[in-house]
């Protein structure tokens, strides 16, 4: 094999475990949801606790997110990655043991404190390991990983839970987190361009910093916004569905999510739309179209239901792309600690809607929770136009 053979060989192996990494970062976060209704009558809870799992997982991410990179400065791009990963995969191996809602509870509390040092780190990892030329292509790989591992993990859970129970598909899901890990293992090579250069204190000063900026708070609190319609829909549609007329099983309930992957599909033309329109209209346009989907599952039609969970789930990875890349247009320094401060915030919104839609369902059902699911998003839309106007500049 010549000199120029093995480099390619090498860096398609990296890139491997790039997407493994990225793959097995995103597989539990919501796995759960779709076989929420078979844990709510398995337990003997409402669907409001039984969407405590997703909440509490989501409160980890973001109360760890703001020091996910510098967990990765201290320990290594590699090493974090890794010990990150089994410390997804023990966490859910040991769901399957659980009895109770609070052991469940506890334990994807502690997976959701090792997800984001998994991103972090393996964006640092593909800033400092890869070339100019193929970064963007490799992130690209990196992405498209997470959004296939955050549809594997539900459909996942809901296939096995349709031919075992929800402790079987817990199973699953750590053992294929297991495997994740050990791919990581073998095939990513170490680090050779890492050097620690971030501190602690440095971090926390930067935080400070960015929370007196209107612009990045406004950026955070449409953050939180994006998530919790989409967390909302996705957790409480489905109790709706498993209800009479519908009676869908888990494995049709998982089947919602193909609307998620056919929305991720449409982002890589995000890019475009922001650089005709800019963030601001960009950001308010998709927040109509969220809202016209979220709107649609009010029908009675299943196709209906289906459309308008694409046409949110595309308004939503358009809404993430445009805020993600607002922060850091002006962020200004410590760029990373304000895209920490911005997950933090993001996932904060998926716990919140997790739970607090919980409340909706019961006092109203579904029309309650699409209803206030809209509301957020028009907020945000309107959040955008007030706060992302730039300022005349005089002649």
């Amino acid at each position: 094999m010549s000199r120029s053979e093995g480099a390619d060989a090498l860096r398609g192996q990296r890139n491997l475990a790039i997407m493994i990494a990225g793959f097995g970062s995103m597989l539990n976060l919501y796995a759960p949801q779709a076989i929420l209704p078979l844990i709510s009558t398995e337990l003997n809870i409402s669907p409001t606790r039984a969407a405590l799992l997703l909440t509490v997982t989501a409160v980890a991410v973001g109360l760890a997110a703001p020091f996910a990179g510098a967990v990765s400065d201290r320990f290594g791009r590699r090493g974090a990655i890794l010990g990150s990963m089994l410390g997804i995969a023990l966490p859910t191996l040991l769901s399957t043991l659980a009895r109770s809602l609070d052991a469940l509870l506890l334990l994807r509390f502690l997976q959701g404190l090792f997800m984001p040092a998994v991103f972090a780190a393996t964006l640092a990892y593909i800033a400092e390991e890869t070339a100019p030329s193929e970064r963007g292509r490799v992130t690209a790989l990196y992405v498209t990983a997470n959004v296939t591992g955050g549809f594997c993990g539900r459909m996942i859970g809901s296939l096995t839970a349709e031919y075992g129970d929800w402790h079987s598909a817990f199973l699953a899901l750590g053992a294929v987190n297991l495997l994740a890990a050990m791919g990581v293992f073998f095939l990513m090579p170490p680090s050779q361009k890492f050097v620690a250069a971030t501190r602690l204190s440095q971090s926390v000063r930067g935080m400070a910093a960015h929370l007196k900026n209107p612009r990045l708070v406004s950026c955070f609190v449409i953050g939180f916004g994006i998530l919790f319609s989409q967390v909302a829909v996705f957790t409480y549609l489905p109790f709706r569905l498993a209800a009479p007329p519908y009676l869908l099983t888990p494995a049709a309930l998982g089947g919602l999510f193909i609307s998620y992957v056919i929305g991720a599909a449409a982002t890589p033309f995000s890019g475009r739309a922001i650089d005709r329109f800019g963030q601001r209209r960009t950001l308010a346009g998709a927040t109509v179209v969220a809202a016209l989907g979220i709107a649609l599952t009010l029908m009675p039609q299943l196709w209906v239901m289906g459309v308008g969970l694409t046409l949110l789930c595309l308004a939503m990875f358009l809404c993430q792309s445009t805020s993600t890349s607002y922060v850091g247009l002006k962020a200004g320094s410590n760029r990373s600690t304000a895209a920490g401060l911005y997950l933090a915030c993001y996932y904060a919104g998926g716990g919140a809607g997790a739970f607090l839609t919980g409340y909706a369902y019961a006092a109203g059902g579904w029309t309650a929770c699409a209803l206030l699911a809209i509301t957020i998003q028009v907020a945000a839309g309107l959040i955008a136009i007030v706060f992302w106007r730039e300022p005349v500049q005089n002649v």
